[in-house]
């Protein structure tokens, strides 16, 4: 073995023989700095565990779950004939069994209501809102037979308003895909995919080989990408226009 003084501390490697025919390899860090530097020493530590190993457990994991929700869009996302897309969810498992959500999703309708009474405005800011969706289509209103679906594959979201002071008079209603009901969310159920998002300094880099730069937007983008009908039900939510004695509405 041999040692080596570091920046890091005292460093001892090599090759040990045991019986003339066994050969084992041992690495040893000996650190100088403070005791309570846990966190240099961890550094240290990933360092050798992932120079010996060539890639950790949590690396391939991350791999799986990209190469899952690739096969995923590969095999369900399809262009309708009005040109947009239809996508699916990227679901972690093929069966899965969800919680009960409507309740939660209740409670936090009744707490958004209660919000809104307050300020009349906001009030038909939302309602306004919620209309100009659904006659775009990006919302619809369940039937009673549509309500009820024999395989339980159903997630009520909870809604509420984002308002922004540089654009009064509009709003921008979320739905949270991230409240829990029994201690799980719909995120927690659902892959985020491989991040296809280019790094700002590359977009900046390449300000530098054309002469003329081209930027756009698309109008409430989200929106315009379809969900695959079978998934449509973990994407429900509740409404009822702040009367408190209806029962809401399912959409």
């Amino acid at each position: 073995p041999v040692a080596v003084c570091t920046k890091l501390g005292w460093l001892v490697y090599g090759t040990v023989t045991e019986n003339n025919d066994t050969c084992k390899h041992f690495n040893f860090h000996i650190c100088d700095c403070s005791a309570n530097d846990d966190n240099l020493d961890e550094l240290v530590r990933s360092f050798y565990a992932l120079d010996s190993v060539g890639i950790s457990i949590k690396d391939h994991l991350v791999a799986e779950n990209d190469k899952r929700a690739l096969d995923l869009l590969n095999k369900f996302t399809k262009r309708k004939d009005n040109g947009h897309f239809e996508v699916p969810l990227l679901w972690k498992y093929d069966s899965i069994q969800l919680p009960d959500t409507y309740d939660m999703a209740l409670k936090r309708l009744i707490c958004l209501e209660s919000k809104l009474r307050q300020n009349i405005q906001l009030l038909n800011i939302f309602k306004e809102t919620i209309s100009k969706y659904s006659s775009k289509g990006y919302i619809r209103k369940l039937n009673k037979n549509e309500i009820v679906r024999a395989d339980g594959k159903i997630w009520y979201l909870p809604i509420f308003a984002v308002f922004n002071k540089n654009k009064p008079g509009k709003s921008r209603v979320v739905w949270d895909a991230a409240a829990k009901s029994n201690g799980l969310s719909l995120n927690s159920f659902l892959l985020k995919g491989p991040d296809y998002l280019v790094s700002l300094p590359s977009i900046l880099f390449k300000f530098r080989q054309k002469s003329v730069a081209i930027c756009g937007d698309i109008e409430e983008m989200f929106h315009q990408v379809y969900i695959r009908s079978e998934d449509r039900d973990v994407q429900r939510f509740l409404r009822r226009e702040c009367d408190e004695d209806k029962v809401p509405d399912v959409y």
